[in-house]
């Protein structure tokens, strides 16, 4: 079912808010009700809406999301205690109903960007797609962490037990990852987060948002194959499992090592991680 009707909503308030008429929290909130009234492909969600400045902290993302805390925990428990395969793994993401979505305050750059109001809907509306209704970041962590956990000894595996929750680390890095696709024509690819967008009526919005991120940042801003955004997690799972694996010598050089991570992100949700 589309939903382009109460999309418009989302269009108007991104209108207003750079009109001045919406202040930020005034923003987030529309946002989240009005997603909230969308149940995409039969699933109803809850959101919470956060503007989060980037200030050069990291490249312009668009727009994240990632499943509310609870949620998150729960999912790294799930791989790293509970030892659930691939097929638990994606029935329980798709059960997840409380997201988070961290929107990248650069979206309102008049000057670098000049997104209209259904250009930042389309970004919105893609990462719902690519991370809400789509099995690819459970699967990316869950190959990553089955890569690495298979060449650790008996007494480190039983070791990741004690603090899997560091693992939220790496499965906010799989969320975080930029999925944007490339050229004019890969809309049409049959990719189910561009689906999403194209079956609410904003496929030429995503396009031609996508070509102004492209000139304003470059080919590299969604550059990223396959290969490298694995390997990007995989070099998180790496570090948590070192990091568990020798944390009752280093808890404090730990905790000092996960506010360093929080420091060069502008993300709020890896912020409550810390």
């Amino acid at each position: 079912m589309a939903y382009e009707d109460k999309l418009l909503m989302i269009d108007d308030a991104f209108s207003d808010y750079l009109k001045g008429r919406y202040s930020i929290s005034q923003l987030e909130k529309k946002i989240a009700s009005v997603l909230a009234a969308c149940s995409f492909y039969g699933r109803s969600n809850k959101y919470t809406i956060m503007v989060v400045k980037n200030q050069g902290k990291e490249p312009f993302f668009g727009a994240r999301i990632f499943p509310a805390i609870d949620d998150a925990h729960k999912i790294a428990e799930d791989v790293v205690v509970e030892g659930k395969p691939v097929q638990e793994l994606r029935s329980a993401w798709k059960k997840i109903d409380n997201w988070v979505i961290e929107i990248d305050s650069s979206i309102f750059d008049r000057n670098t960007l000049n997104l209209n109001p259904r250009e930042m809907t389309a970004i919105l509306l893609h990462e719902v797609g690519h991370t809400i209704y789509s099995d690819k970041v459970i699967e990316r962590m869950y190959r990553a962490y089955k890569s690495a956990y298979v060449h650790m000894n008996i007494a480190e595996k039983e070791t990741l037990k004690i603090a899997y929750a560091l693992f939220m680390v790496p499965l906010s890095a799989s969320c975080a990852l930029r999925s944007w696709v490339r050229g004019r024509n890969a809309i049409k690819e049959e990719y189910f987060a561009d689906k999403i967008v194209a079956d609410n009526g904003y496929g030429e919005n995503y396009v031609e948002a996508l070509t102004k991120i492209i000139e304003a940042f470059g080919n590299s801003i969604v550059n990223t194959n396959n290969a490298e955004a694995d390997a990007d997690v995989e070099t998180s799972i790496q570090w948590a499992m070192v990091n568990v694996c020798d944390m009752t010598k280093r808890k404090n050089r730990l905790k000092d090592e996960l506010f360093y991570k929080t420091v060069k992100s502008s993300s709020g949700f890896l912020k409550a991680l810390a």
